[in-house]
């Protein structure tokens, strides 16, 4: 019991180990795929709503007279969960249309300003603070100056889609268990296979086999020793009754 103690260890404890950091491995990778899907889908809704606010600037209408955005910021943010909140703001960092009319006419964090200053300015740009990720896009007028930003916000849990790390973490709850529990079954196995020819050959020096096997040669000079042995054992016993009897008749 204590061999295939120790094989079923041996083979368990690695598998679940590599079983482990495969799916911690998995986990990271998936999760960071998500997040990156998360982020393309929120920021293809602000690439359309910026196309909308940039048709009207070019119609002449500065930022802050465009009618409608408020609406159109409201609708888009009613349709999507995973959106805390869609804010415009001008180029001077004042919060123009926000779906948090609360803060229409402040100026927004100087952090989203920095960002979006240091950002890539043809593409997005991305501030991750403790309790939120903004995602922004600039908006320029006819002539290419940036006049504003429209940003969403989230929190950093509801940007990453956790539907694969979600199912990754749950079928980790039953294919750990069925990994080891494989690996066990397999290494019980592998040591009853290993111990076998041991135990037949126990057994045949025991005396607990009446022929051996032929294809197992150390079972027959198991078989072959302990023959040999009962047969000195009986040429002992003869040879100590001949002695006793020299004795006797003395």
């Amino acid at each position: 019991m204590g061999f295939a103690f120790r094989v079923i260890a041996s083979c368990a404890i690695p598998v679940a180990l590599a079983m482990i950091g495969i799916i911690v491995a998995t986990y990271l990778t998936l999760s960071g795929i998500a997040e990156r899907q998360q982020e393309d889908r929120i920021l293809f809704r602000l690439e359309n709503l910026r196309t909308s606010i940039e048709a009207n600037l070019s119609l002449g209408f500065q930022l802050a007279q465009i009618g409608g955005t408020q609406d159109v910021l409201e609708r888009a943010r009613s349709t999507d969960s995973v959106l805390q909140a869609l804010d415009v703001f001008s180029g001077d960092g004042v919060s123009v249309y926000s779906t948090d009319r609360g803060v229409k006419g402040e100026p927004v964090p100087a952090e989203w300003r920095a960002a979006a200053t240091t950002g890539n300015a043809e593409d997005h740009w991305r501030y991750e603070g403790p309790a939120e990720l903004v995602l922004g896009l600039p908006i320029r007028n006819d002539l290419g100056d940036v006049v504003g930003h429209i940003v969403s916000i989230t929190s950093p849990e509801e940007a990453l889609a956790a539907d694969l790390p979600g199912l990754l973490q749950r079928l980790a709850f039953w294919i750990v268990p069925v990994g080891l529990a494989a690996s066990m079954v397999a290494a019980l196995a592998l040591s009853r296979r290993i111990t076998r020819p041991y135990h037949a050959i126990a057994d045949a020096l025991a005396g607990r086999i009446a022929s051996p096997n032929p294809d197992e040669p150390r079972e027959a000079a198991a078989h072959a020793a302990r023959r040999s042995g009962l047969m000195a054992m009986a040429d002992l016993e003869s040879a100590t009754e001949r002695l006793e009897a020299i004795d006797h008749a003395l």
